[in-house]
């Protein structure tokens, strides 16, 4: 399964589960037609956002991603369930994490690998002092 497909398959369930409390499989049509908004919804702003320059510097640190998966399991009262609904949705325990990388950045921490540089001064010029704090 492409990277493309599994992530629309967590964020369908995601959405799912977020809004009726159900997986995608158990949507009545209505509730399913709003989820697949939803979905195309998602999937196209996080592509903006990847494909922002800002992107490439921000990583989401292993604990939020396995939070974010926690957050799911937890829906569940039997662990079995959840593995199968994740089967039903084209994921499994391992993939699982891999599709919540991309979970949008305004609702995620992130941090930065590397500060951003600072733009260098032009040759034979002192460096720009930085602006006077306001009071």
């Amino acid at each position: 399964m492409s990277t493309e497909a599994r992530t629309a398959n967590y964020l369908r369930l995601r959405s799912a589960l977020a809004g009726f409390q159900r997986t995608p499989a158990e949507l009545n049509d209505d509730e399913r037609r709003t989820v697949e908004q939803q979905t195309v919804q998602a999937y196209a702003i996080e592509e903006r956002v990847l494909a922002m320059p800002e992107a490439r510097d921000v990583h989401v640190p292993a604990p939020v991603v396995e939070q974010a998966v926690e957050g799911i399991v937890e829906r569940y009262p039997e662990h079995a369930e959840f593995e199968a609904d994740l089967g039903g949705n084209g994921l499994d325990p391992h993939t699982l994490p891999r599709a919540g990388e991309r979970e949008r950045p305004a609702h995620r921490r992130a941090t930065r690998r590397d500060p951003p540089a600072r733009p260098a001064a032009p040759a034979g010029t002192a460096p720009a002092e930085p602006a006077p704090a306001a009071s």
